[in-house]
């Protein structure tokens, strides 16, 4: 348990895994409006650290996401289906999820802080299981996740807010594992949006890594550490623009040094 809290304490010091779409920040969006999105997520690594050290194993991964999330009041619901071409398969499905949340603090009404928690069900297919580009304990997963955050205003609208979010993970087969995400952000003249985060993962398991035995990461005691960027701008007529880059910055039993490009498109629209 001392290694756990160590490692999470550590991302936290620092300042989301592979750059996910699931939107985990603790404020929820406007009420009865209606937020479709779609992703791409180009995911590059060389190599992947095994049970016999690092090993060449390199990968182009494209990802794509259709999503649909939506508030109302305090409780808020995301849908997202997600998609994949790797080199270890042909493009198909890869897992599809579901998220609820509730707010149970909000700081822009008079709180100290904004807390939200939620859970996130997943169903993935068996091919995205054995595959080593795509983050899978088992066939049906769930993470139960709690966030918390500040803003700091500015007027009628937020200059910069702070937030962080920690998440367990089990599925039908495997160990749990712990999720770490924190973020920075910053507002600049409402329409665009800047955002500084890392994101963690700590597998429970006690296994290795092999590639030629892979069968999904619910055994293996895996570690990662990514940094990255994101900027967002919103515009009148054409809805959001998002463009994220993010950086593995340490590996272990997991893909060592992958880059991630993720572009996202929302169109919100009331009801």
């Amino acid at each position: 348990m001392k290694k756990i809290f160590l490692f999470i304490l550590g991302a936290v010091i620092v300042t989301q895994t592979a750059l996910s779409g699931t939107e985990l920040m603790p404020w929820t969006e406007r009420d009865l409006e209606l937020y479709p999105r779609l992703d791409y997520l180009f995911q590059h690594y060389n190599s992947v650290h095994t049970s016999s050290g690092s090993r060449h194993h390199s990968s182009d991964d494209h990802f794509g996401t259709v999503g649909l999330s939506a508030s109302y009041g305090s409780w808020s619901a995301e849908l997202e289906a997600i998609f994949a071409n790797t080199r270890h398969r042909s493009f198909g499905f890869d897992n599809f999820k579901v998220t609820g949340r509730y707010q149970w603090f909000n700081d822009v009404v008079g709180d100290f802080v904004s807390i939200t928690t939620g859970i996130t069900l997943i169903k993935a297919s068996s091919v995205a299981l054995d595959d080593l580009s795509s983050f899978h304990h088992g066939r049906n997963e769930a993470e139960l996740h709690v966030s918390v955050g500040k803003e700091i205003s500015c007027l009628d609208y937020w200059a910069s807010r702070g937030w962080g979010v920690i998440a367990v993970g089990v599925a039908d087969h495997g160990s749990p594992w712990l999720r770490g995400q924190l973020a920075w952000e910053k507002n600049f003249q409402r329409t665009t949006h800047l955002r500084l985060f890392v994101n963690a993962l700590y597998g429970l398991g006690g296994d290795s890594l092999s590639i030629k035995s892979f069968d999904g990461y619910g055994s293996i005691s895996h570690r990662s550490l990514d940094i990255g960027a994101r900027i967002s701008k919103t515009t009148d007529c054409w809805g959001i623009f998002r463009l994220e880059y993010a950086h593995r910055v340490y590996a272990r039993y997991f893909p060592k040094c992958a880059s991630l490009i993720q572009f996202s498109y929302l169109y919100p629209f009331g009801l």
